[in-house]
């Protein structure tokens, strides 16, 4: 009897178990198969366009900004190997690759096919696409919009002062890669410099012409592969030689007609420590073959010879010396010397520096004798400049041993010129 009833009960318990398996069963298909009415109801096309994000045909191309002078002109860019095109197409969905151009200049369009676009303007590559999309879709529209600009290789060669291969951009200046290249030795020209394309041309750039008249034509862009070229400066044309304190001495090619200020500005050739009032030109005498000094400060200021500026002459030599920021005092003062420079302080000022002794003359007396020049100013109240000499006169007094020393120095002449016989 009892293991009836123990049997009974572990055939209840079994059946207890296998009814609670598929309550849980039924209530896990039922939570499945109940629509979420809290998210929007999605359409066919909805998750057809959600597949089509999450599995993308091609591995898609970041988006970069570039500085750029102006908007690219599409009838003027020449499309090559590296140019990223964005390529949207629109019909029943909305499709949109960021495609680069490949090594081969061809630009691969997912379920459109494959196009030739190197060397071709971007007007004429953005109808080639649309051209080449119509004959695969009916009612589509597509656009093809270039998002990034190409990165290539151009050469540097001749008179700079780090040749080499550089990267530039379709928008770069020859003026940008030169830049970059160190710039220009004392020796090169910049207005004869070479640009030779793979295409066999070449163009000149003349870079004096761009910086003078911001003529943009005068420093065209960069192509892949170019071979740009600095020439060294010939001598059979006219040119001028700059030394002394300037930021780059050596010899320059002279323009036609170029005056002192345009060249000094062209060269940046000064800076602060340039004495201006001391610089001069040394100019070729063809009669007697000699030459002449031309202070150049007066044509700076526009002072000089009833003239503006002054035209420089091939063979000139332009000589800057350093600025000399001391103020020299001497004469009747303790410690005579040099001393550093202030603007706008007075002779007085520098006398007071040096100290004045008890035989120093009258303060109106006081000379400035200005450098560079045979200027000389009197007074305590002149303001002093750079270079300038502050000279103290001392007084002149007769007190009783000067009195002394001078009669008995007469005296004694006297006795001489008697004991020889001169006077009787």
């Amino acid at each position: 009897m009892n293991l009836r009833h123990l049997s009974l009960f572990l055939l209840f318990v079994l059946w207890g178990n296998t009814l609670v398996l598929a309550q849980n069963k039924d209530k896990r298909t039922e939570k499945a198969e109940r629509p979420d009415f809290t998210q929007p109801l999605r359409s066919r096309f909805d998750l057809e366009e959600k597949e089509q994000e999450l599995r993308p045909v091609l591995p898609q191309q970041p988006l970069s900004t570039q500085a750029l002078e102006v908007a690219v002109d599409p009838e003027t860019y020449v499309v090559g190997p590296g140019d990223v095109f964005q390529v949207s197409i629109w019909s029943g969905l909305e499709s949109t690759f960021t495609l680069a151009v490949n090594p081969e200049g061809k630009l691969v369009i997912p379920t459109v096919g494959v196009i030739d676009v190197d060397e071709k303007p971007l007007a004429e590559v953005e109808q080639m696409v649309k051209e080449a999309a119509a004959q695969k879709y009916l009612n589509t529209q597509i656009t093809a919009t270039l998002v990034t600009l190409r990165t290539f290789r151009v050469h540097v060669t001749g008179q700079v002062n780090a040749p080499g291969t550089y990267e530039a951009m379709a928008v770069d200046r020859v003026s940008d890669i030169l830049t970059r290249a160190g710039g220009l030795t004392n020796w090169g020209s910049e207005r004869q410099i070479q640009v030779k394309h793979q295409d066999g041309t070449v163009d000149v750039v003349d870079l004096f012409r761009y910086k003078k008249l911001g003529d943009l034509e005068a420093n065209r862009q960069v192509r892949g592969g170019d071979v740009i070229y600095v020439p060294q400066i010939s001598f059979r044309r006219a040119t001028v030689k700059i030394e002394g304190t300037v930021n780059d001495p050596g010899v320059y090619q002279l323009a036609e007609n170029e005056t002192l200020k345009e060249f000094l500005l062209r060269v940046d050739a000064l800076n602060r420590r340039a004495d201006l009032r001391g610089a001069y030109i040394e100019r070729k005498v063809a009669s007697d073959g000699g030459s002449k000094t031309i202070p150049i400060f007066p044509y700076l200021d526009g002072t000089g010879n009833g003239h503006s500026d002054l035209v420089l002459q091939d063979g000139d030599v332009i000589l800057v010396p350093q600025r000399t920021e001391d103020v020299y005092v001497v004469g009747a003062v303790r410690y005579p010397g040099p001393y550093a420079y202030y603007p706008n302080l007075k002779a007085i000022d520098y006398v007071g520096f040096a100290g004045s002794t008890e035989r120093a003359g009258s303060l109106s007396r006081i000379k400035i004798y200005r450098r560079g020049s045979r200027q000389v100013f009197k007074g305590a109240t002149q303001v002093v400049e750079p270079g300038d000499t502050v000279v103290i006169p001392q007084r002149v007094q007769f007190g009783v041993r000067e009195i002394t020393l001078l009669v008995s120095t007469v005296t004694s002449i006297l006795l001489t010129m008697k004991a020889i016989g001169v006077i009787n």
